[in-house]
């Protein structure tokens, strides 16, 4: 049960700050989250907020940064969080779950105050932001495989987390770095 709250909590945080057209009955544009219970399609919605706002920022990064390493581990972030939403996306697709496109409210916010720095203090926020990102989303994956039900959105939880696990450790060793 504290594993549901978990994953609750942190769904919470990710999600839309407003359902909008929920007044009447569902709305059909609607990710299928903003309607469901399901800990499968809870995970499957922040995930793909998630991987949206990595390749955001990432890309932010790229444009933004003169620091080599960052601009590797961006163009890895780019790389591996597309390959990863076009999948879950097609799994959602095929369950007939319609996920979030764009990041949460809150990781919009979050981005905008990155897209106002530059130079060293850029490369330090999104290294940091990093750091948080990767370490709430290994909290919330560890916290998804204690309570999911679906076999194959279970697989890629799986499949995912030692590659979030691998993001983390590199984003930790880039961030030690700039202090």
């Amino acid at each position: 049960m504290k594993y549901a709250l978990a994953l609750a909590t942190t769904l919470a945080f990710l999600a839309p700050a407003s359902a909008g057209g929920m007044q009447g009955g569902m709305n059909a544009t609607m990710p299928t989250a903003m309607m469901s219970n399901s800990p499968d399609v809870l995970w499957m919605d922040a995930t793909s907020m998630s991987n949206h706002m990595e390749i955001m920022t990432s890309r932010m990064a790229i444009t933004k940064t003169m620091n080599a390493d960052v601009r590797a581990f961006a163009q890895r972030m780019i790389m591996d969080h597309t390959m990863s939403q076009n999948e879950l996306r097609m799994m959602a697709s095929m369950k007939g779950v319609k996920i979030m496109e764009m990041p949460s409210s809150g990781h919009r916010l979050e981005a905008q105050k990155l897209s106002t720095m530059s130079g060293m203090a850029f490369d330090r926020m999104y290294m940091m932001m990093q750091v948080m990102g990767h370490r709430h989303t290994v909290s919330m994956f560890e916290s998804y495989l204690s309570v999911g039900r679906d076999a194959q959105t279970l697989a890629a939880a799986r499949k995912y987390l030692p590659v979030i696990r691998m993001h983390l450790m590199e984003a930790e060793r880039l961030h030690g770095m700039m202090k």
